[in-house]
């Protein structure tokens, strides 16, 4: 795939996967947007900028259905487009059958399946608009 011109968000990419990923497409040519709730959110908007990309950087809450609204509606309303959704946000967390924490299961869905699915419905539109926009979940 040509990423020339193209547009990522991506979620998580402050570290691990979600940067590399990031780095990776925009040395490849593409515009990076990308969210994260670590501190590093400026430091990689830097690196990716310094590659002679474009950058919006976001610290929302991928489990904020409205901030995550908005956060699309700027990406779109900056550069038109949204091409590719990579889904890399996520937790792990321990859980044991007998020591069941309701709390901690809701988190695990809320932050692994109902972010995920919300990006997408949030992104749809702007992805099918551009031909074929691309999806991947990690």
């Amino acid at each position: 795939m040509d990423f020339n011109g193209k547009t990522a968000l991506i979620t998580g990419a402050a570290r691990g996967i979600g940067k590399t990923i990031a780095l990776q497409l925009a040395a490849q040519g593409a515009d990076i947007a990308f969210t994260d709730l670590s501190d590093e959110v400026e430091v990689v908007k830097s690196e990716i900028e310094s590659q002679g990309r474009r950058c919006l950087a976001f610290r929302t809450n991928v489990t904020d259905g409205e901030a995550v609204d908005a956060m699309v509606k700027e990406i779109v309303g900056a550069w038109e487009r949204i091409d590719i959704l990579i889904n890399n946000a996520g937790i792990l967390r321990q859980i044991f059958f007998d020591e069941g924490d309701e709390d901690l299961l809701d988190e695990l869905w809320t932050v692994n399946v109902k972010a995920p699915f919300r990006l997408i419905r949030h992104a749809l539109p702007h992805l099918s608009e551009t031909g074929g926009g691309r999806i991947i979940n990690v």
